[in-house]
């Protein structure tokens, strides 16, 4: 391609925009390993004027050399050793670092080695690690990066705002000018936020852009590619690994090295009253604090994602998902003891639960599961662009069919009963984790001969989202609400005990909802009153208030139940036998997903 054409194709693109060049090359057939054709030949060529044009599009001529001599070191090296029948390339712009990045099909990495004085080659590697600020090969050995510091004063868009970056799309290539009988033909594609370009024919005689197509999402992606530190993530990712793993743990590796926040770049933060849209390109410091805090990140609100959200947005209502806190995802990861030979199925949300699993078991062991079609797919790209890792991903109600047979199921999200899926998913001694709706139980149980399984509550706790048969929850209990939050109940009670709020007490809320589901909490506090509310869609409901802390609360009930009273006796039992026997108790599960809780005397059917 001219440098005429070059310009022309990238002056097309909006400015704010540009983030990177990707160009996939179709090797001459007649290509044999070690030796590169006349067609190959003329690939490194080509690829320096991308990279200048490229490089003057981002204000850094200073680079164009030292970036033209590592491209044209790294993809001769690509066409002499790689095994694939293409090589890929790639130019992008990381945070403060422009990355170099060729792929040539070889699992076989490069090795660097000193020559000797007598050697007519076998100095390219020697060269690209002397030259470049760091570089390096994926886990897979198929691709091989290098980074180059962008000078200051540079006018890169990751500089000025923070831009979408769309996942790649599928488009017909686009016949420019030039010779029609030409052995090399290219298929180019400009990863420039809205913009996606193809073309094809002679590359080299091409003049004129013919068509842009414009593929708009509002996705903020700043993609690190996992190469090269941009800001200081790395070392966060240790700290959280030292945090939530022991260093002898197989997961500490995972959660040290997978980026959790390039699969969390924009969420929702609470204030108490609604939802505040937090974009982590926009606010690098704190999107990192965020995102290397083991905590929640929500990133959905009802029907509302943050990926798609405006700039500055708010949001009222449920979270409807989220990256989970990573100490949970390995506690999860850990009940389910995975073996190294374990096929899973584990659940999608943002992808970082997925992104470990990889990382520990290799990508073609993993299969990930979401409702949201969307999900799915800024999961995998993200798993792509970020670690190179390609496992299944599927779009499906995780209660339903699933689409093959696993040693373990591990779900982050809440069921109540476990699917009868599952079951028939799970091969020969298999093992299930997950937790039952509405409650902090985590059950594991393994599949028995007959089809059923059996396991027990784990003595650990945690509480997931429930899942989703659809794009969002059924409609809230708003309808109680205005009768619960001032009227005057059929029943008005003072309670033996403190007011407590369940959440906030596992055993008991998972007690109750184990004889109750379906129940949301609510709370407020008015000047010295505290007031909680328990509504159930059925339309019961009870409103309990209390001004000290050991006062006994007046407590008005109203509705088919009495919800409050249900809730005192858990809390007398608790008193009369100091605990409560749901964690710990033994799991039956038969073939046809009825759940039996057991402990002592105490005995429960899902």
């Amino acid at each position: 391609m001219t440098s005429t054409a070059l310009d022309a194709l990238t002056s097309a693109i909006p400015r704010s925009v540009r983030t990177g060049h990707e160009v996939s090359i179709e090797r001459d057939p007649a290509s044999m390993p070690g030796h590169l054709t006349k067609a190959d030949s003329v690939w490194p060529g080509r690829l320096r004027r991308i990279i200048r044009a490229g490089l003057k599009l981002w204000n850094q001529p200073a680079l164009v050399e030292t970036a033209e001599l590592l491209t044209t070191e790294l993809v001769t090296n690509a066409f002499r050793h790689g095994s694939g029948t293409d090589i890929g390339f790639r130019l992008l712009i990381s945070g403060d670092h422009v990355v170099i990045e060729v792929r040539d099909g070889s699992p076989d990495r490069p090795v660097l080695r000193r020559a000797s004085p007598e050697d007519e080659d076998g100095r390219g590697l020697a060269l690209v690690s002397a030259m470049a600020d760091e570089w390096g090969t994926t886990s897979d050995g198929t691709t091989t990066w290098c980074t180059l510091p962008l000078r200051k004063g540079s006018d890169h868009p990751m500089q000025r705002t923070a831009t979408p970056v769309p996942s790649l799309r599928e488009y017909p290539a686009i016949q420019l000018p030039g010779n029609p009988n030409t052995v090399t033909r290219a298929r180019t594609i400009a990863r420039s936020g809205l913009t996606v370009l193809d073309w094809q024919g002679d590359v080299h005689a091409a003049t004129e852009v013919v068509a842009i197509r414009r593929t708009p999402q509002p996705a903020t992606l700043l993609t690190e590619e996992a190469k090269g530190t941009v800001m200081d993530w790395r070392t966060r990712a240790m700290r959280l690994a030292g945090e939530v793993v022991r260093p002898e743990s197989r997961w500490h590796e995972p959660v040290a090295t997978v980026p959790r926040h390039e699969f969390v770049p924009r969420w929702w933060q609470s204030d108490g009253d609604a939802w505040l849209l937090r974009d982590g390109p926009a606010a690098p410091d704190a999107w990192l604090e965020a995102a290397y805090t083991d905590q929640t990140l929500v990133t959905r609100v009802d029907a509302c994602p943050a990926d798609h959200a405006a700039p500055g947005a708010m949001a009222s209502g449920t979270p409807t998902s989220s990256s989970t806190l990573p100490s949970l995802v390995v506690r999860m990861y850990r009940h389910a003891m995975i073996a190294e030979n374990s096929d899973v199925l584990v659940t999608t949300g943002t992808g970082y639960g997925t992104a470990l699993a990889c990382a520990r078991l290799g990508h073609a062991r993993v299969t990930s599961i979401d409702v949201d079609a969307d999900l799915v797919k800024a999961a995998s790209d993200r798993l792509v662009l970020v670690a190179g890792y390609r496992p299944q991903m599927a779009v499906g109600d995780i209660t339903g069919e699933l689409p093959g047979a696993y040693d373990r199921i591990i779900a982050t999200v809440s069921v109540r009963p476990v699917p009868v899926s599952w079951l028939s998913a799970l091969r020969p001694g298999g093992r299930l984790v997950t937790t039952i709706a509405g409650t902090g139980l985590i059950l594991a149980a393994d599949k028995t001969n007959e089809g059923g399984a059996t396991g027990r509550i784990e003595w650990d706790r945690a509480g997931f989202m429930p899942t989703r048969h659809g794009a969002d929850y059924g409609p809230p209990a708003d309808d109680v609400w205005q009768e619960a939050a001032e009227a005057d109940g059929e029943d008005v009670i003072t309670s033996r005990y403190p007011l407590l709020y369940p959440p906030d007490a596992w055993d008991v809320m998972s007690m109750l909802e184990l004889q109750i589901p379906g129940i949301t909490y609510r709370r407020s506090m008015d000047g010295g009153n505290r007031t909680v509310w328990l509504l159930h869609p059925d339309g019961s409901w009870a409103r309990a208030t209390a001004r000290g802390f050991l006062d006994s609360p007046t407590v008005h009930q109203g509705g088919p139940r009495r919800l409050w009273s249900d809730l005192d006796r858990i809390r007398n039992r608790l008193n009369r036998e100091g605990a409560l026997p749901v964690y710990g108790a033994q799991v039956t599960i038969t073939p046809d997903g009825t759940t039996t809780l057991t402990r002592g005397s105490w005995s429960f059917t899902l």
